[in-house]
């Protein structure tokens, strides 16, 4: 059991350094859709 969940806590850490490109793209498009409800708040 220690050894699995040392294994899931090794993968997650490298997905979070190495992200899938679809998961990268969604990241970018959160971010860009966020600046623009702040821009329109601004306004």
């Amino acid at each position: 059991m220690t050894e699995w969940l040392e294994w899931g806590d090794k993968m997650r850490e490298e997905q979070r350094r190495n992200p899938p490109p679809v998961a990268e793209k969604l990241r970018k498009l959160r971010a860009e859709r966020d600046a623009k409800r702040k821009a329109l708040v601004a306004n």
